[in-house]
């Protein structure tokens, strides 16, 4: 049985597939509700294109809103993972656009966070050939790809 529609938002519209995340949720019946954005610039092009959804100067009224479920973000990668813990606290499932996490204490704090029951998904490939990761299968792929080291020696700050 398919899962009934639900409110969702948006935290963070850096990055152009937060376009392709936000149709993949109206597609599937839900209902964009809120965005949060600092940007104007990028937050009047998001408006124009998803004119249903309240813009927020504060993303505390979308985390504390009980009838969000899901909050979606592709803002500046730094930032993702943050704002993806802060939701998860607040008892929201996230959709993150790749990377999900940009240091080896943000996947640390997301497997943390993960154990409250909320689901942590990032969005991978083009908009084409959208799919998602479970955290279990991101975290562990993410541990494989640090563990063989296919990028060259490299240090994290």
């Amino acid at each position: 049985m398919p899962t009934p529609a639900f409110s969702f938002a948006t935290i963070g519209i850096n990055h152009g597939h937060i376009y392709e995340q936000t149709a993949l949720m109206l597609a599937a019946g839900c209902r964009l509700k809120y965005f949060c954005a600092p940007e104007d610039d990028l937050a009047a092009a998001y408006a124009e294109k998803f004119p249903q959804a309240e813009r927020v100067a504060d993303e505390r009224k979308i985390l504390e809103d009980p009838e969000i479920r899901l909050v979606i973000g592709a803002g500046i990668p730094a930032d993702r993972a943050p704002m993806a813990v802060r939701a998860m606290r607040h008892g929201k499932d996230v959709m993150l656009d790749k990377p999900g996490a940009t240091t080896l204490d943000q996947l640390d704090e997301l497997r943390r966070v993960q154990a409250l029951g909320v689901l942590a998904r990032v969005a991978l490939g083009s908009p084409d050939e959208h799919r998602e990761l479970e955290p279990r299968d991101l975290f562990g792929r993410a541990d494989r790809l640090v563990q063989r080291d296919p990028l060259g020696s490299r240090e994290l700050t």
